[in-house]
């Protein structure tokens, strides 16, 4: 899943770029304050899965941090009857 976040934020890259290249080429008025309004909008959504991205790793690494203490604290007691 950590992947394919990553891939779709690449993939939003990408259209940020082309989106930039129409708003850059379109006469219309219009069109290009609605073309800014659509990037504006995708860069948020970008920037909303970047965030997400962010905060999963971290709920990952404490998991994966407390998860060592728990056995940490196992090993502890075992060596505790051992002895």
């Amino acid at each position: 899943m950590q992947e394919r976040i990553k891939e779709v934020i690449e993939e939003v890259k990408k259209i940020l770029e082309k989106m930039d290249d129409l708003i850059g080429e379109n006469e219309s008025e219009v069109l290009r304050e609605q073309f800014v309004e659509l990037r504006k909008n995708l860069e948020k959504f970008g920037e909303g899965l970047q965030e997400e991205l962010e905060n999963w790793e971290k709920e990952n690494e404490d998991f994966c941090q407390q998860t060592k203490e728990k056995i940490q604290a196992f090993k502890e007691v075992v060596e505790g009857f051992k002895n």
